[in-house]
């Protein structure tokens, strides 16, 4: 969870806070957006759900680390596997976009439609076994005053199979709108530019 040394706790957080403070103020940028399409001044659609879905849980997760960082210190286990389980949500439902656009982009092809449900349900998985209640360990550290996770090595086929999901979907997509840009005339940008007005 926390990867610098001892003795930069103060740095880390400082990172932190800093990343944090971007995303928050990205989000607070960009909200007027979402408002838009809930008061009906932009068209609606039922992915608004998913969209804000990503953006909130991001920024629960944002939330809780300050708690870790800055608030009262809280039992370890259950901190972390909500520290853990929060940006794989948000993941999740980042990933849930990338398959519905590969869905639309290949006209609802039930072949790339199963792979990509297929390979985003995996990764869904491996994100729920990485959470469980035994593959997470985390104890109290005194000297950075938080919760530091242990035994991180059982993370790594999740990350793996995270990774690979990512790059299957993404190359899904892109394999798709290099066939639409060769079938017309309008090109890979109008077609991203239709879908996002």
């Amino acid at each position: 969870m926390r990867c610098l040394s001892y003795s930069h706790p103060v740095a880390l957080t400082k990172l932190n806070h800093a990343l944090a403070g971007i995303y928050i103020w990205e989000t607070l940028f960009t909200a007027g957006f979402e408002l838009d399409v809930l008061k009906g001044k932009r068209p609606y659609r039922w992915t608004i759900w998913i969209y804000l879905g990503t953006r909130y849980i991001t920024l629960l997760a944002f939330i809780i680390s300050f708690i870790d960082m800055d608030g009262p210190k809280l039992p370890c286990k259950p901190f972390v596997v909500t520290y853990f389980a929060l940006p794989y949500a948000s993941w999740a439902f980042a990933s849930l976009i990338i398959v519905l656009r590969v869905i639309a982009i290949w006209n609802r092809n039930i072949f790339v439609s199963l792979i990509a449900v297929g390979s985003w349900l995996g990764g869904l998985g491996l994100n729920l076994r990485s959470t469980s209640n035994s593959k997470v360990e985390s104890s109290y550290n005194p000297i950075l005053e938080t919760c530091i996770t242990l035994k991180t090595h059982r993370g790594l086929l999740n990350a793996i199979g995270v990774l690979v999901v990512d790059v299957v979907l993404l190359m899904t997509m892109l394999i798709g709108l290099l066939r639409y840009a060769h079938r017309s005339s309008t090109g890979i940008w109008y077609l991203l530019y239709q879908q996002v007005i």
